[in-house]
């Protein structure tokens, strides 16, 4: 008979220093890391029933009441299904484990680490490519640990060990980020190591298109991967996409390309955010588009063939009203020169007749 085998990891309400969101990330990726005194949920439905389930922990069955463990089983009738249910309480190093589920050998185990302590804040980087320190503070002899490998045992140039239990992560990338134990006897400290989002590629401040231009902005950005997201807004708010205005991600989705599709002068024009945000922290870059008139080139050229033309008009009129001028001052000049050749002429005759 086909049986499908669906498994849910639960929290108690006992949360590890009030870090729900860190606990929920944890159990997301598979890897569940507890404070000692925690109580541990661990859930296992099967269909359909009757289904024997038992709990197996590093491939030992686990047995309910022993050691602080509690196992109940529950027929969903109504669904279907089987719910079995592990809770251990007050739990300690020891607990720490690979759990399985043994109603189907194929399901995926449950990875429960349970440490002392728990780092009060993540240390969170800038950027990729940087150093980080993680200081177990502490002389005697440590073991740090990464995914269940041992550091002490595999040091390359990405680790150094140094005074004090300090480990050195060099050239931080995507995978070395996540959980760090450093363990002391029956004693260890968990340490979370992320980087913060940001945009890695540049922008220029602002942008001029004609209307019915394309242009193409690229928006890139890195960090720790939970809750990177990678997106462009308009003036702060979500962009509304339309034929002219197109935005295509990549596989990743870490880089996010906005498309202008011949403009338009009044709904493409604005400011743009090239913004970048994970659970870490977040960043932007802005770049003012804007979107002018197809004749916007052609008004210069307008506006000094006007000035000229009004120059030349003032030019005509000066020309104009000075040779009028002029006109008017050889007039009585001409008359005044008209009568002394007459009184010139009757002196003449006057010495003749004498």
């Amino acid at each position: 008979m086909l049986r499908t085998l669906f498994v849910v990891v639960l929290i108690a309400p006992l949360l590890v220093c009030g870090k729900q969101d860190q606990l929920y990330k944890q159990i997301i990726t598979g890897r569940h890391v507890y404070q000692s005194g925690d109580t541990l949920v661990l859930k296992c439905t099967v269909s359909p029933p009757p289904v024997l389930t038992q709990w197996a922990k590093d491939n030992i069955k686990v047995y309910h009441g022993a050691d602080g463990t509690s196992i109940t089983v529950n027929s969903l009738y109504s669904k279907n299904v089987v719910e079995s249910v592990l809770t251990i309480k007050n739990v300690s190093p020891q607990h720490s484990g690979s759990y399985r589920c043994i109603s189907d050998e194929q399901a995926e185990p449950f990875k429960v680490v349970v440490v002392t302590m728990i780092g009060s804040d993540p240390i969170v980087l800038d950027k990729f490519g940087v150093s980080a320190t993680l200081n177990c503070n502490t002389t005697a002899t440590v073991t740090w640990e990464k995914d269940d490998v041992n550091l002490n045992m595999s040091l390359t140039d990405k680790y150094q060990l140094g005074d004090n239990a300090v480990l050195t992560v060099f050239d931080v990338q995507v995978a070395d980020t996540g959980s760090y134990i450093c363990r002391h006897d029956t004693s260890s400290i968990e340490f979370e190591l992320q980087v913060q989002a940001y945009v890695v590629n540049k922008l220029p401040v602002s942008k001029n298109l004609i209307e019915g231009d394309s242009y193409t902005l690229r928006c890139s950005g890195q960090g720790s991967l939970n809750g990177l997201v990678v997106q462009w807004l308009k003036d702060f708010a979500p962009l509304e996409l339309s034929d002219h205005l197109l935005m295509i991600g990549t596989d990743d989705n870490h880089t996010q390309e906005l498309t202008f599709n011949k403009a338009r002068m009044e709904e493409e024009s604005g400011d743009y955010q090239c913004d970048v945000r994970n659970d870490y922290g977040n960043a932007s870059l802005s770049i003012t588009i804007r979107v002018k008139d197809k004749l916007a080139a052609l008004w210069p050229f307008l506006g000094i063939c006007a000035e000229v033309a009004i120059l030349c008009l003032i030019i005509f009129i000066y020309e104009k009203k000075r040779n009028k001028d002029e006109d008017d001052d050889e007039g009585p000049a001409e008359n005044m020169k008209n009568t002394n050749d007459h009184k010139e002429q009757e002196v003449r005759q006057r010495n003749i007749k004498s």
